[in-house]
């Protein structure tokens, strides 16, 4: 059966994008478990996950995701889709942050999925790791 061996990795990738969110140690700007249970506590509406990481360290790390995202998300998910919310957290190295202009590569993406959703809610973390991974999170609420 196809779409329940869907629906259990999507359920899995759902509950480790959970447990990034509750463990990750150092969020500069948080989500917590009540963005989390806003997600699931929705009966008409499904959740899907989908993360990039890059272990590049040069100042297109956060280009190159921006632009791997983009990649998965159109692959995943049809133009029609009604999209309601989207939790987003983003993972760097404590080393070399995030900077404003690294955030800028991410506007575009979400420029590009909320021109097709008006009504679109977004909800940013961004936590710093131990190691040199640069990493994009996102998990998407859609409606059926």
């Amino acid at each position: 059966n196809k779409m329940n061996n869907h629906n259990k990795s999507v359920q899995s990738a759902w509950t480790h994008f959970k447990e990034e969110v509750l463990q990750s140690k150092n969020m500069i700007i948080s989500l917590n478990a009540d963005d989390l249970n806003v997600l699931e506590e929705k009966k008409d509406a499904r959740i899907f996950v989908f993360e990039v990481s890059t272990d590049d360290t040069s100042e297109s790390r956060f280009k190159l995701l921006g632009s791997k995202l983009l990649e998965q998300y159109s692959l995943l998910i049809s133009a029609e889709t009604s999209i309601l919310k989207m939790l987003m957290l983003v993972q760097t190295p404590v080393s070399i942050p995030a900077t404003m202009n690294d955030m800028n590569y991410f506007n575009n993406f979400v420029h590009v999925i909320s021109s097709s959703n008006r009504n679109l809610e977004l909800i940013w973390g961004i936590a710093l790791r131990e190691d040199k991974l640069s990493k994009l999170s996102v998990a998407v609420q859609y409606k059926l």
